[in-house]
């Protein structure tokens, strides 16, 4: 089991997730065997296929479990002091993928604390365009064109930034999933839950990617 599957199966939530997610990349069954006589494909019958590209989620400012840049932590003061970090910005996280499949028709993207109860969404954004490749990062600090899901643990209306208690860091799962909803299938108002609940049986890819984050001590 890799290492970013075990972290998504942390929390109930999550394990929703993961499993939409394996639903979604399940590997195809035993290929029919062809007809008697029929020509093997590359010995003079159709060429095969070559295989798509592997969809993959990366950060230019983070690796794959490694911690996140102290940037990314929220914001919340205590007689003007930030306890999630002197140098926490709510800046969200930059992200790039490549591989987006063929039948996507919309992205969605999201952002689970998994070590925090079933799951703390930090962000749920949908109806990112197939074409989209990369976001910069504070491009989800702010939700200028309505596209994120408000009804999360924060309520939030925009990027809700890493601030776990004290003690060891918590992981980040970061999710991008190609799905075939059409744009306006997802709404603002739905919860977390119900997003979960619509990806599935939906998802025609998935890429994750695990940052860790921890408060100051």
């Amino acid at each position: 089991m890799s290492n970013r599957l075990r972290m998504l199966m942390l929390s109930g939530a999550a394990l929703a997730f993961a499993g939409a997610a394996a639903y979604a990349q399940a590997p195809a069954g035993p290929a029919t065997p062809p007809a008697a006589g029929a020509p093997a494909a590359g010995a003079g019958g159709a060429a095969a296929a070559p295989p798509a590209p592997p969809f993959v989620l990366t950060s230019p400012d983070f690796k794959d479990g490694e911690k996140f840049p102290v940037s990314y932590g929220d914001i919340r003061l205590t007689n003007n002091v930030n306890t999630c970090g002197p140098d926490a910005k709510k800046v969200s996280p930059a992200l790039a993928w490549t591989g987006t499949p063929a039948r996507a028709v919309t992205l969605v993207l999201t952002m689970l604390d998994v070590d925090a109860g079933l799951g703390a969404a930090h962000f749920i954004v949908f109806d990112i365009p197939k074409d989209v490749t990369s976001l910069p990062a504070g491009a989800l600090t702010a939700d200028p064109m309505g596209k994120f899901v408000a009804a999360t643990n924060y309520r939030m209306e925009a990027y809700s930034g890493p601030c776990p208690g004290a003690g060891p860091a918590h992981h980040y799962v970061i999710t991008l999933w190609a799905t075939d909803l059409a744009p306006g299938t997802l709404k603002p108002t739905m919860t977390r839950d119900q997003v979960i609940m619509a990806l599935t049986g939906h998802n025609v890819g998935v890429a994750n990617i695990i940052g860790l984050y921890q408060r100051p001590q």
